[in-house]
């Protein structure tokens, strides 16, 4: 009756978009910055990384496309 989500044990696995994300995005800057390129951190766009970590946690999802489609995209758009 209550809530499958409570059940669940949290796990530092959920951090890995959030991951993947910092490490792009600061490993291109830095790597821009290194080869001199001037306001480094603007030169790679930053929707690039966040599209990569939104493909991590897309592939993070088990079950079916359809369902982990359902689930990224839940609340995205009010109806």
């Amino acid at each position: 009756m209550g809530n499958t989500l409570n059940n669940k044990k949290a796990n530092g696995f959920a951090l890995l978009p959030f991951l993947v994300f910092i490490v792009v995005y600061m490993g291109a800057g830095l790597v821009y910055q290194s080869k001199g390129v001037d306001m480094a951190f603007y030169q790679f766009p930053s929707v690039t990384a966040m599209f990569l970590a939104v493909l991590v946690a897309f592939i993070m999802f088990k079950g079916s496309i359809t369902a982990r489609n359902i689930a990224v995209t839940e609340d995205a758009l009010p109806i």
